[in-house]
């Protein structure tokens, strides 16, 4: 313990001088103390001892501790007998055992088994010293010590806690620190400033020759490319730091490292390269199974689902992540039923949350409830957070895509696609380019032509001319475990499959499929605009008929609430509704007669169930302009939180045009003034929060040209 007649914090101060300045014998006359006193300072301070820590008998000093961090830091492959041979011609005589632990306690080795990580921070084991000093360092924080609390939190050698070091600015923390902190922040900032702080850490470690923290940034640097798709910089720099991750014995780091140049050579089209990389993951994690989720993604990443899936099996701890990962594999391979057994019983965060209902969009896509499917891509797109919206936009717009093929509006499918080519371009997505190009035009780059998808479209591109391509095209789809893809592509290919049933062959589809209006004729599409002005398309050709107000709000209705076959709404609630009164069912077998005489829907279309007193749409597939306005407001909000600027201003004028006037004016039913202001509410709602943004990036010109409507 420190004598009473000196003050702990002016033991502090006078210590952290000395750090500064470095001079023990100056330091000592500055502040009129005997050197050696000051010196007894300096050792208690390093150990801890100053804050009430006893340091055990067998740990050795600050400053050999310090010594042989350095020495890992230095030389991250080093071995221990080379590091005790170098220690003992420095004069410092330590064991092999006493090494390791310094380099645990420092965590640079004695890692945590069985987990997979790319971020340090969840596999180093922790220091009791530092878990002592830390919660001092809390409660002098919360004390009003600050400055005392940033000191120590800076001499630890390492933090645990995120929280307290994420509210400490980064001229107060020491560059180690700075780091822990941003590899705790790395989704709650945007990705660039992630990417350039973690370049700045990777160029100011290597400067120092801290070799192993300059890895750990570098790879945190790599993770950081990949979200913002600059694939090439990820092999330009992994290559140039290549020699000193082909020897570190932090297996978590080498396998994140060639996982994620993996990732690369897969975006950029190097099939052969990304099969080498999985090799060599493979067999790292015959010794760590956990390491099996990234090998299965990897494999995903090339459209080898089969292999993904026989990946992902080995996994021993099987947790949600697990759990939803395999579900989209099953999903991607064609077991549909499976995959949703699977994804109904788990709860996630709202971060995996939003892959769920990405998953459940594809599984009622295919199995032709095209409401549902809609409903779970809307609310995907508007959970969609700054970070992951990119990696899942282009699956979006797909499936968006895919749906209104399904829905026989061809050309409102491509438009869609072209939508997002500007995109894909911008962050030279080029898998996601060829896929694109392959649906349009039959091109691609040379560079995908061995990914089995590429494959199987290539083949889909040539059945158009020779049916037996067709075949080929599912037998990879078979091979490779992607008949979802098979199944869910095979939309764009709508004459393919026509010939199939004309000439009576197998089509391995889904009913669900084959049932859709793309290839049933006997299953009709309304298109109803209501929003600005009223009209009715039947199978994209304008009804001339004129629909009464009544019989105009009673469609809409139907349309809102049973736009699918197999929806039903309560006849009591209708009536109700639109006749005050639940007995007045035969005003609305009249006026349902009408509506079917006037649209000429097939019989049993629509019919009343008398036994449950339901309104049931057995064959009738309905789109609103209501739908398609909700769909791009989903879509520039996921635009907007991805900081794509032009992107969000683009759809938000798409969406001033869809209310240039009240929709459902002078209609009085309870249920459509209801609509109408939820309408009004949502859109006003919606282009506030946007004219907000036009004020902060001072784009005046989108400011004035939305309109807000008044007097809801």
């Amino acid at each position: 313990m420190f004598p009473l007649m000196y003050d702990r914090n002016k033991i502090i101060s006078v210590v952290d001088y000395y750090l500064r300045n470095g001079s023990l014998r100056k330091t000592a006359k500055e502040f009129n103390i005997h050197y050696n006193t000051l010196w007894k300072w300096v050792r208690k301070y390093k150990d801890g001892n100053i804050y009430g820590y006893r340091r055990p008998w067998n740990r050795k000093e600050w400053w050999i501790e310090r010594r042989v961090i350095i020495l890992k830091e230095n030389y991250p492959f080093i071995s221990l007998r080379s590091a005790r041979e170098i220690l003992k011609g420095e004069g410092i005589n330590i064991s092999i055992k006493g090494i390791w632990g310094i380099w645990k306690r420092a965590g640079l080795a004695g890692f945590k088994n069985n987990i997979s990580s790319s971020r340090f921070t969840e596999y180093v084991s922790f220091d009791k010293r530092d878990e002592f000093l830390i919660e001092k360092a809390k409660e002098f924080i919360k004390n009003g010590r600050i400055k005392e609390g940033i000191k120590i939190l800076n001499s630890v050698n390492f933090c645990n806690e995120g929280e307290i070091i994420k509210k400490i600015p980064d001229k107060y923390l020491s560059k180690k620190r700075v780091f822990e902190k941003y590899v705790y922040s790395i989704f709650e900032i945007p990705m660039k400033k992630y990417y350039k702080k973690m370049r700045e850490l990777r160029k100011y470690f290597y400067k120092k020759k801290f070799y192993y923290s300059m890895m750990r940034a570098l790879l945190q640097e790599m993770i950081s490319l990949e979200w913002l798709s600059e694939f090439n910089k990820i092999i330009e720099i992994s290559s140039e730091y290549l020699k000193y991750f082909e020897k570190v014995n932090d297996k978590n780091l080498k396998f994140h490292f060639l996982i994620s140049r993996g990732i690369a050579f897969a975006s950029l089209g190097e099939i052969k390269k990304v099969k080498e990389i999985l090799r060599k993951c493979k067999r790292m994690s015959y010794n760590n199974s956990e390491f099996s989720l990234n090998i299965s993604t990897l494999y995903s990443f090339i459209y080898d689902n089969k292999r993904a899936i026989k990946s992902i099996y080995k996994i021993s701890k099987r947790d949600e992540v697990f759990y939803l990962y395999l579900s989209f594999f099953l999903l991607n391979s064609g077991k549909h039923k499976e995959s949703m057994k699977i994804l109904r019983g788990l709860k996630f965060d709202k971060e995996r949350e939003n892959l769920k209902k990405l998953a459940f969009s594809l599984y009622f896509l295919t199995n032709g409830e095209i409401d549902k499917s809609r409903k779970y891509l809307i609310e995907a797109l508007r959970g969609f957070k700054r970070a992951d919206f990119k990696n899942y936009l282009f699956t979006a717009y797909l499936i968006l895509s895919k749906i209104y093929y399904f829905l026989g509006r061809l050309e409102k499918g491509r438009r869609i696609l072209r939508n997002i080519i500007t995109f894909l371009k911008k962050y030279k997505l080029k898998k996601e380019l060829s896929i694109v190009s392959i649906l349009f035009s039959g091109k691609f780059e040379e560079n995908f032509k061995d990914y089995p998808l590429i494959k199987m479209l290539i083949y889909l591109n040539k059945a158009k001319d020779k049916i037996n391509y067709y075949y080929r095209a599912f037998e990879i789809s078979e091979r490779y475990g992607i008949a979802g893809y098979f199944h869910r592509f095979v939309l764009f290919y709508p004459d393919v499959i026509k010939n199939l049933i004309k000439y009576g062959k197998k089509t391995y589809l889904p009913k669900s499929l084959l049932k859709s209006p793309l290839f049933d004729k006997e299953r009709t599409v309304y298109y109803i605009k209501f929003l600005n002005g009223f009209s009715v398309y039947r199978n994209n050709i304008k009804v001339k008929k004129v629909l009464t107000k009544k019989e105009r709000a009673f469609l809409i209705h139907l349309a809102t609430r049973a736009g699918s076959p197999g929806r039903s709404i309560n006849v009591e609630e209708i009536c109700e509704n639109f006749w005050n009164n639940k007995e007045k069912k035969e005003n609305l077998y009249h006026l349902l007669f009408k509506i079917k005489a006037k649209l000429r829907m097939p019989e049993h279309s629509i019919e009343i169930e008398r036994r449950n007193n339901f309104l049931i749409n057995n064959k009738v597939y309905f789109i609103t302009d209501y739908s398609e306005f909700e769909e791009t407001l989903a879509r520039a909000n996921a635009f907007l939180r991805g900081d794509e600027w032009e992107f969000a201003r683009k759809e938000f004028l798409k969406i001033s045009k869809f209310l240039k006037v009240k929709p459902l004016e002078k209609i009085y039913d309870r249920w459509s003034e209801d609509l109408r202001n939820e309408i009004i509410f949502k859109y006003n709602e919606e282009i506030k929060k946007f004219k907000i943004e036009c004020m902060r990036k001072k784009d005046f010109k989108t400011f004035y040209k939305l309109r807000i409507f008044k007097n809801i």
